[in-house]
C-alpha cells in the first residue's frame, strides 16, 4: 500500500523506479585537512590536495591507496552485514546506507530497516550494533550521515509519510534524537560535512525535480538555496572544494522519464548549471579539487542502462579530456582519487560490486569485489579500509574489507 500511495502522490517517483530504481551512494571522511568533498559524504585533504580512497589499508588503520595495492581479487575480500532492509516494492524499491567515522573511530551507518523506519548501527572494533532512530511512519530512505568532531550524529533522510526531507540529529553520550522538516517534497540528498563542522547539502525534489542546495555552519540553523531555475533533476551529487565552494552534478529528464542530460552546476557569486555534452551519460559521480573537476559517470546503451562506465576531467574554465572507458560496463559509481592523483571508481557491474583503477599511463585494471549479484549501489570509507554497499535484491547492507597479503 506504501508504493500505492506514493506513486499515486508523485508521479516522479514512478518514473524514477521505471528509470533508475536503485539510487546510489558513495562517501569520503576529513583526515584533518580543511575541507571535505562528498557524495554523500566525501572528504579532501587539502594538505595533500586529494581524497582518500579507502581499499588498501591492513589492520584498519587509514591509508591512501599507492601503487598496485589498489587492486584485489574477489577472495582477497571479507564481507561482513551490517543489517537489513525493507522489501524494495514497498518503498519505490530505492534505499541505501551511508556511513561516517567519528572522532573516537567508531563507524555509524544510517539506514532504513526492514520495519521502513530510520535505523542507524554502530560498530567499535568488529562489532555491529544497531537501533530504531524512529518509529512509526515510512522513513529512513535517501539516509545520509556525518559525524563532527563533538561526535555529534547528524542525519538527513526522507520521511515518505510526511513526503519531506528532514534533519535529524543527536548530541554524543545522549540518547534523545531532535527531528526537523528541512525542505517539503525532497527526497534523494548528498550529505557533506568539511573539517569546520559546516554540512551542506544538495537535495532533488519529488514532484516537479527542482535541485536545492544548502549550509548549516556549526551550531547555527539551515540556509536553503535553489541550484539555478531548472527541473527535472535526478541522481545528484555534490562536491566542496578546498576553498568551501560547491560543485554538482545531476541527470536533467528533457520531461520526467524521456531522455535529458548530465550537467555540472558550479556556484562562485551564483549558480552556473551547463550540460557536459555526453548524451549517453546518466547516473555519476564527481570529485572537484584544486580546479581539476573528475568525473565518472555511467552511460545508457539503447536507452537502458548498460553502457560503459567512463571516466573524464576538465581544468577550471578548460574542455573535458577525452572520456576513458573504466569499465565495460558500470552503474551507480563512486569515485576516489588516490594519494597519487590517480583516479579509483567502484560501481555495480551487470549486478556485480567491481572496482576500476587507472595507472599512471592511462590503463584501467579492474577487480571483483563481491560474488553476490543484485543491485549494488557501494562508496568508500575513507580513513579506513572498507567498502559499504547495499544490495536490495537480498535486502542486505554490507561492508567489504581487503584481506591484505593473501
Amino acid at each position: 500500500m506504501a508504493s500505492e500511495w506514493a506513486t499515486e502522490a508523485h508521479p516522479r517517483a514512478r518514473q524514477r523506479v521505471k528509470k533508475l530504481p536503485f539510487v546510489r551512494v558513495s562517501l569520503r571522511l576529513t583526515d584533518g585537512a580543511q575541507v571535505a568533498v562528498a557524495r554523500p559524504m566525501k572528504f579532501v585533504s587539502a594538505t595533500a590536495a586529494l581524497l582518500l580512497s579507502s581499499i588498501a589499508c591492513s589492520s584498519g588503520e587509514s591509508s591512501p591507496v599507492t601503487g598496485d595495492d589498489q587492486n584485489f581479487t574477489q577472495s582477497q575480500w571479507s564481507i561482513t552485514s551490517i543489517g537489513s532492509g525493507p522489501d524494495p516494492f514497498d518503498v519505490l524499491g530505492s534505499y541505501r546506507v551511508t556511513a561516517a567515522r567519528a572522532s573516537d573511530g567508531t563507524l555509524f551507518a544510517a539506514f532504513i530497516d526492514k520495519d521502513k523506519h530510520l535505523a542507524i548501527a554502530t560498530r567499535t572494533g568488529s562489532a555491529w550494533k544497531a537501533e530504531a532512530v524512529t518509529s512509526g511512519g515510512h522513513n529512513g530512505r535517501f539516509a545520509s550521515i556525518a559525524v563532527d568532531g563533538a561526535n555529534t550524529t547528524h542525519i538527513v533522510h526522507y520521511d515518505e509519510t510526511a513526503n519531506a526531507l528532514v534533519y535529524t540529529t543527536r548530541a554524543a553520550g545522549t540518547t534523545q534524537w531532535t527531528h526537523a522538516t528541512l525542505l517539503a517534497r525532497a527526497a534523494e540528498n548528498r550529505l557533506v560535512m568539511t573539517a569546520d563542522g559546516t554540512l551542506h547539502l544538495l537535495a532533488v525534489e519529488v514532484r516537479d525535480g527542482a535541485m536545492h542546495y544548502g549550509t548549516r555552519t556549526a551550531g547555527g540553523a539551515w540556509k536553503l538555496e535553489r541550484v539555478g531555475t531548472g527541473l527535472n533533476y535526478d541522481s545528484p551529487a555534490l562536491s566542496i572544494d578546498e576553498r568551501g565552494a560547491p560543485h554538482a552534478s545531476a541527470w536533467q529528464w528533457d520531461a520526467p522519464g524521456e531522455g535529458g542530460k548530465l550537467v555540472i552546476a558550479d556556484r562562485t557569486s551564483g549558480w552556473r548549471v551547463e550540460p557536459v555534452g555526453l548524451t549517453t551519460s546518466y547516473s555519476s559521480d564527481l570529485v572537484v579539487v584544486n580546479g581539476v573537476t573528475h568525473l565518472a559517470y555511467a552511460s545508457l546503451s539503447n536507452g537502458v542502462r548498460s553502457g560503459p562506465l567512463y571516466y573524464t576531467s576538465r581544468t577550471e574554465g578548460g574542455a573535458w579530456s577525452t572520456p576513458e572507458q573504466a569499465n565495460w560496463a558500470g552503474w551507480s559509481p563512486d569515485l576516489a582519487l588516490d594519494s597519487s592523483g590517480r583516479p579509483v571508481v567502484v560501481a555495480s557491474v551487470e549486478g556485480y560490486l567491481q572496482q576500476a583503477s587507472r595507472s599512471d599511463s592511462g590503463e584501467w585494471t579492474r577487480s571483483s569485489i563481491s560474488s553476490a549479484q543484485g543491485n549494488i549501489e557501494p562508496f568508500f570509507i575513507a580513513g579506513s579500509n572498507e567498502v559499504v554497499f547495499t544490495n536490495t535484491w537480498n535486502r542486505s547492507f554490507s561492508i567489504a574489507a581487503p584481506r591484505i597479503g593473501q
